[in-house]
């Protein structure tokens, strides 16, 4: 806690703190370098992975479907990826966007889900969540993605309409029901026809993922698939 507070300081007031407390790297505690000033150059080298591809079986609360998603990931929840995106959500470091960015746009390019050119749309996050960290890491995310691949971005384009528990906290049993019904489009925005991308930091069992791809459909929009910062191999967000 007392590091992730000196590298928020750090990286808020700049130079001179750093002059007399130099920032330290997220992943191994040595001296941080680069912009932003968060990794080490090792650690910042060892982020450039092959990324992986994955399949999720949707299906919805009520037990109906039996869809597919295609998705990929910069890499691994369980590695040093896992530890990075763990304080750029819970310790709130904003800028931790655009280290994972790259590899996420990296992983997207090699894939067949942008042949259609889709539009980016983050998994919203509650209100409550947003106000205490100041972002939804999802957003950052797809802002970074869109600005070095091109592709447009919907910001705030889905919505959650009603509260939910952390997911987090939920075995894998109780994700779907938790989110259920949860996301709709926001008011005036239109996706009927449009091809799109959804876009998350973590995916465990693919819940939260399968309600934002059914809120897209309700509103006539089509889900080329997914993109997130990280995947589980035990597969139980």
């Amino acid at each position: 806690m007392v590091h992730g507070l000196r590298r928020a300081a750090a990286y808020l007031v700049g130079g001179a703190f750093d002059f007399i407390y130099p920032p330290l790297c997220l992943l191994c505690g040595g001296r941080a370098t680069g912009a932003p000033p968060l990794l080490c150059a090792p650690c910042r080298a060892g982020l450039a992975g092959e990324g992986i591809d994955f399949r999720l079986a949707l299906r919805n609360a009520a037990g109906g479907g039996e869809d597919a998603l295609a998705g990929c990931a910069a890499g691994t929840f369980e590695g040093p990826l896992g530890r990075l995106v763990r304080a750029f959500k819970f310790e709130s470091l904003p800028a931790v966007a655009r280290l994972v960015g790259p590899g996420m746009t990296r992983v997207l390019l090699r894939s067949h889900l942008v042949r259609t050119e889709p539009l980016l749309l983050e998994v919203p996050t509650s209100a409550a969540r947003r106000r205490e960290r100041g972002f939804n890491p999802p957003e950052l995310l797809a802002r970074e993605v869109s600005r070095e691949t091109g592709l447009a971005h919907g910001a705030g384009w889905l919505r959650r309409v009603r509260r939910t528990r952390a997911q987090a906290t939920l075995p894998a049993s109780r994700r779907w029901a938790n989110v259920a019904g949860s996301m709709a489009l926001a008011a005036g925005i239109s996706v009927r026809g449009r091809s799109t991308l959804l876009v998350d930091d973590v995916c465990t069992t693919g819940a939260t993922l399968a309600e934002a791809a059914r809120a897209v459909r309700a509103g006539g929009g089509q889900v080329a698939g997914a993109l997130v910062a990280a995947r589980t191999l035990a597969g139980d967000g």
